[in-house]
């Protein structure tokens, strides 16, 4: 079933999703050309057409990259007739991608200590008995494999 007056999406465009708990967002860049009147539903489940892609940024701190047309005109979002200013768009996006940045940052960290702590345990003088075999079997002396 086609979408009824489905309207061509503007930068600065608010809209709302219950997904991931994103909620409010703005419309910040769109990629193609929109093709609103081709979008439809097959039974609510199954979204088609449109030829768009729309990158949001969310009050939430999250950013959404290459959502199709489709999919926005969904059940599962809401489009408002409020359009954000321009410099109220960048600094959503802006607050949103140092977020993504920190986020990035911190996992890289976490990733860091990781490996550190597993190549501390390799050589650690408490382990020194046991092997390192990638079968994952454990040899310790003294101790037999059929034990």
């Amino acid at each position: 079933m086609k979408m009824q007056n489905a309207q061509a999406f503007v930068i600065g465009q608010v809209v709302s999703t219950v997904l991931y708990n994103r909620g409010r967002g703005v419309v910040f860049a769109i990629h193609g050309e929109q093709k609103p009147s081709s979008v439809g539903s097959l039974s609510g489940v199954v979204s088609y057409g449109g030829n768009a892609t729309f990158d949001i940024a969310f009050e939430c701190e999250k950013i959404s990259r290459a959502l199709p047309e489709s999919i926005l005109h969904g059940r599962q979002w809401s489009i408002f007739p409020e359009i954000k200013k321009a410099k109220d768009v960048k600094r959503i996006v802006e607050h949103a991608e140092e977020e993504e940045r920190r986020k990035a940052q911190e996992r890289e960290a976490e990733e860091r200590l990781y490996r550190a702590e597993c190549e501390r345990l390799k050589t650690a003088p408490e382990y020194s008995a046991l092997s390192q075999d990638k079968k994952g079997r454990c040899r310790l002396p003294g101790i037999s494999a059929k034990s």
